[in-house]
């Protein structure tokens, strides 16, 4: 006992001789001669000891800079920027320095060389957590829409269906002028609007939508701002394209923009109409999506009917035939210094043809069966999705924003289906109408406090129908001898949702925060289904009808700190208990339950050094299931599949571990990293399935102790001579866990997902020649109980070369490869 006394004296006075070594604030002036505007912000300062960075800072727009100073050393602090140098400042700390020294760096204006390329800063520059790219030295001449630009600055991925990702993290907003027309559904923007008058691009990082909340919150969101040349700005300006094509059929694309950025008002107003299986809209149910709400996002509307119009891993351009016409109207009006008021309007019509086969084979323990599915459907839509914001600002200190929010989805589906050589001709009606309004209320107290609030109400009525048709029997061996020729499911699910969430965020002298959370919300969903067979007399089999009632009331009190040990090194915790009432009531059964469960976070960032960054992060969190899981009966979603949902409420514990590590960032000339996530799943939604030669049986359960392991590592280099820029990617994710086939026991599965991607590009622009390389290659296996296992693979290549002829003309040649070693339809539904 008295040894473990000594040593936690000691351990005790070691820890404060280290908490009192230094301990000095430096504060730094950086001076010019001929000081443009805005020049110096961005210039990053860097402080090291014995020849090694030690901390960086960046300095703002009037050159001054902060640091804390904790060892005593002899310290020089130099900068790094392209536009100036400065002769280093040495400054030697120990025990009689002043605990606050003021020192000025005198700049002095230079170019910089690197391999005979001259750069400076207007090609790439960094402001703080901005980085600005210039559109016109990295535009090849060609770029119809902004999402073709983006595809050539380094480090901007843009995938086959529109999404923009920075280092694996999608961007959260594409703003024009620095205001948003689109929030979430900003392919609006990137597929129609010209290239041409864009002039900057600019890569917003910790991103807050909210300027009150900036330097209350820890955010690593990212976001896109599009400036435009001075002689797009103040007048109305727009396009027109055309694209006819006769040859080997007669398609066409129209498309027009017209569009007005003022500094009191701004409109953008665009259609597109095309047969060329492009979609330039993107998913309507994100658009005039607000990210900064948070309560109720879990809500989506769910189609139980099957609805396949893709095929994985092909790009839908290459197989999709649909008429698309669609129309947005969205302004922006200042109204006052205090007020902005956001109209927004979207129509979108569609009509798409569909062919599909599908094999599937299902090994069981004593037998084989074998199902075939030929679909040919035609799918009309209409989707109406209007808005209207409004952005009020109360006082210096506090703002308040509404927003309104109108959403109709219709479609017709009819089709011919042949499964095991029956045919059936089905028809699959759905409607759907939303109501979503949110109030956001936030008020910084003062310096040091700030207050927010919003409330959110969702109704949403939805109907989906099916009815199929046959000559031959339906359903042969599931409702008797008697030969089905006709069956019909009716889905009615009318939600109504009311939320509320309060926060109050302090932050520290020395820039610490501590965040209180509290909030409450009630769902209650009305779901029922009528499922039917023949005509006259109709016959609703038992246990296929569902008519229930679910009212889930929920709490949660949470609690974040984070702690800033400096600005490289910081640590969050997250703690929060959650509350949960659960009332589930059908003709057939009641349940009730109430839960109280725990939720904890905790994330370590340090960047030991301006390129090196770590992440390492322990999560454990208490899930709550699905509202739309919840149906107790059977529920018909084709002629060949049932389901059968949960009807008690379950809380799904899981565990999650991260590791990250980055080296540099995405515009630098090398970019690498590593990130490794394995999460377990104590509970988790599984499936019991029994599989029959004219029909299978799918039926929710809660399983244990599913484990995921995801790795991921990528690698980009921009050569020296700036002219071309490589990337490779590598994706691995492992899952083990269990499901039941036939009634029989439990199986172990354990499948297993690996990509690799190569693109190669010219990476600035090039008067003669430009071209784009792609290849990636997919490989799945699945292993069961450890004695059998399926895998599949395939490869994907692209390229696209294009010559500027006459400085006026482009010729461009482009390939796509897809190769499936093995027959891609062989499907094995184990999951």
């Amino acid at each position: 006992m008295g040894n473990l006394v000594k040593k936690l004296l000691f351990c005790s006075w070691l820890f404060l001789s280290f908490t009192l070594i230094a301990q000095v604030n430096l504060s730094g002036k950086l001076r010019v001669d001929a000081l443009e505007e805005d020049s110096l912000a961005g210039i990053l300062v860097e402080i090291a000891v014995g020849g090694k960075i030690q901390q960086y800072v960046y300095a703002d727009a009037e050159g001054q800079f902060n640091v804390e100073l904790k060892d005593w050393a002899k310290y020089s602090i130099s900068i790094n920027d392209f536009d100036y140098t400065a002769e280093p400042y040495v400054l030697k700390i120990d025990k009689d320095s002043p605990k606050i020294i003021q020192i000025e760096l005198q700049l002095n204006s230079q170019s910089v060389s690197l391999n005979e390329i001259l750069i400076d800063r207007q090609k790439i520059k960094v402001k703080s957590d901005t980085i600005v790219f210039d559109a016109k030295l990295f535009a090849k001449g060609d770029e119809k829409v902004v999402e073709d630009l983006l595809k050539q600055i380094p480090g901007l991925e843009v995938d086959a269906h529109g999404v923009i990702t920075v280092n694996g993290k999608e961007v959260e907003r594409v703003m024009i002028e620095g205001d948003d027309f689109f929030e979430k559904g900003y392919k609006m923007v990137t597929k129609n609007m010209s290239a041409q008058p864009i002039d900057k691009v600019e890569v917003l990082q910790n991103y807050s939508h909210n300027s009150l909340l900036k330097g209350f919150e820890e955010s690593d969101k990212i976001a896109l701002n599009l400036t435009l040349q001075e002689n797009a700005k103040n007048q109305w300006f727009g396009d027109l394209q055309l694209t006819q094509a006769v040859y080997p059929e007669n398609n066409y694309s129209i498309g027009g923009n017209v569009m007005s950025f003022g500094k009191k008002n701004k409109h953008y107003f665009l259609t597109n109409w095309n047969d060329l299986g492009e979609d330039n809209t993107g998913d309507l149910s994100q658009l005039y999506a607000r990210n900064n709400y948070f309560v109720g996002d879990q809500l989506r509307n769910q189609r139980y009917l099957h609805q396949l119009n893709s095929i994985f891993g092909l790009d839908e351009n290459r197989y999709r035939f649909n008429q698309m016409k669609m129309a947005s109207l969205n302004s922006i009006f200042n109204l006052s210094d205090k007020v902005k008021f956001k109209p927004k309007i979207t129509a979108k019509w569609d009509k798409i043809n569909f062919n599909f086969i599908e094999k599937s084979t299902y090994f069981l323990e004593n037998d084989t069966i074998y199902h075939h599915l030929t679909q040919k459907t035609i799918d009309k839509t209409f989707e109406l999705k209007s808005a209207a914001d409004w952005e009020v600002v109360l006082s210096p200190r506090s703002n308040l924003a509404i927003s309104t929010l109108f959403h109709v989805d219709h479609s017709a589906k009819d089709g011919m289906e042949n499964f095991n050589e029956i045919n059936s001709f089905n028809d699959l009606p759905f409607s759907s109408k939303t109501l979503d309004q949110k109030f956001f209320y936030t008020n910084l107290l003062n310096e040091n406090n700030v207050f927010t609030t919003h409330f959110r109400f969702i109704h949403q009525n939805n109907q989906e129908d099916w009815k199929a048709r046959s000559e031959a029997p339906l359903f042969a061996d599931i409702f008797g001898e008697e030969p089905i020729h006709f069956s019909q499911q009716n889905i009615g699910q009318r939600l109504n949702y009311l939320g509320s969430a309060s926060k109050w965020v302090y932050k520290t002298s020395n820039q610490q925060l501590l965040e209180l959370d509290f909030s409450v919300q009630n769902t209650n969903n009305h779901f029922n289904t009528n499922f039917s067979l023949n005509e006259s007399p109709a016959y609703f089999p038992d246990f296929y009808q569902n008519d229930l009632r679910l009212n889930i009331l929920q709490a949660e009190l949470t609690g974040k700190y984070t702690h800033a040990f400096s600005d490289r090194l910081k640590w969050l915790n997250f703690i929060g208990l959650g509350w949960m009432d659960y009332n589930y009531s059908s003709s057939k059964e009641h349940h009730s339950s109430k839960n109280v469960f725990p939720k904890f976070r905790s994330l370590l960032n340090w960047q030991f050094h301006p390129k090196h960054r770590i992440g390492l992060a322990f999560q454990h969190d208490n899930l709550a299931i699905d509202y739309q899981k919840f149906y107790g009966q059977f529920l018909a979603n084709s002629s060949q599949n049932f389901d059968r949902g949960l009807t008690k409420n379950n809380i799904l514990p899981t565990t999650r571990l991260q590791f990250k590590y980055d080296f540099g960032q995405f515009y630098d000339a090398i970019n690498f990293g590593v990130e490794s996530n394995y999460n377990l799943s104590e509970k988790h939604i599984g499936s019991q399935r029994n599989v029959f030669d004219h029909y299978q049986i799918n039926e929710l359960t809660i399983l244990k102790d599913k484990k995921t392991w995801l790795n991921l590592v990528y690698f980009s280099y921009l050569f020296k001579d700036l002219a071309h820029y490589v990337k490779l990617s590598a994706f691995n994710n492992v899952s083990n866990y269990q499901n039941s086939l036939n009634n029989g026991d439990l199986r172990e599965i354990k499948s297993q997902i690996t990509s690799l991607e190569f693109t190669l590009n010219s990476a600035f622009k090039s008067s003669t020649i430009s071209y784009s390389l792609n290849g990636k290659w997919n490989w799945n296996q699945y292993t069961v109980n450890n004695n059998f296992n399926n895998s599949t693979q395939n490869f994907q290549g692209f390229m696209n070369v294009k010559l500027l002829l006459l400085n006026k003309h482009w010729l461009s040649f482009s390939q796509q490869l897809t190769y499936f070693p093995l027959t891609y339809d062989q499907k094995l539904l184990l999951r």
